[in-house]
């Protein structure tokens, strides 16, 4: 856990310090049913305000979207104490980070991502306040079909490097679509009137400022290439896949944007997966238009309940949606 985060690099000339942010919960959305829910024990993700500070130097880009840029880092390894912050590296020195940085325009959808790879880190409800340590291995998630997370970092009134190199440049596909003065609406949105956690979230209603610019940046294992066709056409690529997605099923969770751009090569300290004995190759990535479910963990394991055939029918709609994707891998 990091309570601030300094980052340096190529392309900033000084070292830019941000701070662990609240991230932004969902609705539930029932797919069975196809409406969203309010949940108001749905709330931001619990973190310490006082613990760690993770120094990162920014390195390569690796990949740009529409939302975000997502760039390698390297652990700074370092005693100093610099403006009352002590640096510390407290990952393995072997660890390979990347950090995906908000458009300015974009960081409520980063805050959701944020929340969703929270929720990864256990498979089951009401463990909230646990550290990744004490959640059970075979209720993990997070390090085991999806990358580690390390925080939702944000600093106001910032000034960016990155900004404005060719890094950040928008496709000429997304340029005309795009809003500068706020973020695109997320599906969850639609339920408008409720009182759920959502609601409640300073990211509810925000709203960028051009001129007072915020940086927003999520921290997580670094993951290898993309999924290609000539992959998905691998049996054993195929089984690995469709058992990532049982097991994101079995945590009621939607992915949303199934597709091999969010399918990389597992980060090398990817933990065994309990549940199907074997570290998967696989990862996936990208969950920014990622729906959640609300079914119990441990009925959903017993055939023939509701539950069980709410997960059965969950876990379809994503096999079917990989299914048509690989394709245009």
């Amino acid at each position: 856990m990091f309570s601030t985060l300094t980052l340096t690099g190529h392309n900033i000339p000084e070292a830019l310090t941000l701070s662990r942010a609240e991230d932004f919960p969902s609705h539930q959305f029932d797919h069975l049913k196809g409406v969203y829910h309010s949940k108001p024990t749905w709330r931001p993700s619990w973190f310490p305000k006082d613990a760690g500070h993770l120094s990162l130097t920014l390195t390569d880009n690796l990949s740009g979207g529409r939302s975000a840029v997502t760039y390698a880092v390297e652990v700074v390894a370092t005693n100093s104490q610099e403006g009352g912050i002590t640096a510390s590296n407290p990952l393995p020195l072997d660890q390979e980070l990347c950090i995906k940085v908000a458009r300015p325009n974009r960081c409520r959808t980063l805050a959701r991502e944020a929340w969703i790879y929270d929720k990864l880190r256990c498979r089951k409800p009401g463990r909230e306040g646990w550290s990744y340590d004490q959640v059970p291995q075979s209720d993990r998630l997070q390090g085991v079909i999806a990358p580690h997370f390390y925080g939702f970092f944000v600093a106001d009134q910032v000034s960016f490097p990155p900004w404005a190199t060719e890094d950040f440049e928008l496709d000429r596909r997304w340029a005309a679509t795009v809003d500068v003065t706020r973020d695109d609406r997320l599906l969850d949105d639609k339920l408008t009137g409720s009182s759920g956690g959502k609601d409640c979230s300073v990211w509810n209603d925000w709203r960028p400022d051009p001129s007072v610019p915020m940086l927003a940046i999520i921290v997580m294992s670094r993951g290898g290439e993309t999924c290609k066709h000539v992959d998905g056409m691998d049996t054993s690529t195929e089984k690995d896949i469709l058992e990532i997605l049982s097991d994101l099923s079995l945590a009621s969770i939607v992915h949303g944007d199934l597709r091999p751009a969010n399918i990389v090569r597992a980060p090398v300290s990817t933990a065994l997966c309990e549940r199907h004995n074997r570290i998967h190759k696989w990862n996936i990535i990208d969950f920014s238009s990622a729906d959640i479910d609300d079914y119990d963990v441990e009925e959903a394991e017993i055939k023939g309940t509701g539950h069980y055939k709410a997960k059965r029918a969950l876990c379809n709609l994503q096999q079917r949606s990989f299914g048509e994707h690989i394709w245009y891998a």
